[in-house]
């Protein structure tokens, strides 16, 4: 055994002391920004979107300085949300039952919070601000949500897209 480990030993460091010498150039960066933009929105973007510019169900970046935001669309996976359906409707007619119920109104945003949070990961943007701005709605002290409103709205902006407006988010997308 010890025999082994010693001829192994000796072959990795014969093998690597004639090893070639690799000389490095310098690196010079000789790409301009709008290359830059490209590189990182082709990196954010499905494979295969680049090609499918003519779907308005596919959200397309921008050409670089293109000028006025353009309008958002749905987009992402569709997830089964029926457990966070059914959390909010039971929380709203907890609700609807006692209105004046301050823990039951809280309950509420919580759900929504918890819905617009898997929808997020789904990349479901426009249906996920609507249940975080629902969310802050019913339980304005939840500085999660609003965090969440901010990160999805930058999202939007940085790829030029405005974001929906309050109460024109649409519902997420179904399920099969």
């Amino acid at each position: 055994m010890r025999t082994i480990i010693i001829l192994t030993a000796a072959v990795l460091l014969f093998g690597c002391g004639n090893a070639p010498e690799v000389k490095e150039e310098p690196v010079t960066n000789t790409r301009n920004q709008s290359d830059r933009v490209a590189d990182t929105v082709a990196s954010h973007t499905v494979e295969g979107d680049r090609d499918k510019k003519n779907r308005p169900d596919i959200a397309v970046p921008p050409a670089p300085n293109e000028g006025a935001k353009r309008k958002w669309s749905r987009s992402g996976d569709p997830i089964d949300t029926s457990k966070f359906d059914a959390a909010i409707e039971s929380a709203a007619a907890d609700l609807k039952a006692n209105p004046s119920d301050a823990a039951l109104q809280k309950a509420l945003g919580t759900a929504y919070f918890r819905r617009g949070v898997a929808l997020t990961a789904a990349r479901q943007y426009a249906s996920a601000i609507g249940d975080f701005r629902k969310a802050v709605k019913n339980d304005p002290a939840n500085s999660e949500a609003k965090q969440q409103i901010a990160v999805i709205t930058s999202i939007y902006d940085s790829m030029n897209i405005e974001s929906p407006k309050e109460g024109e988010e649409p519902p997420p997308l179904e399920f099969k």
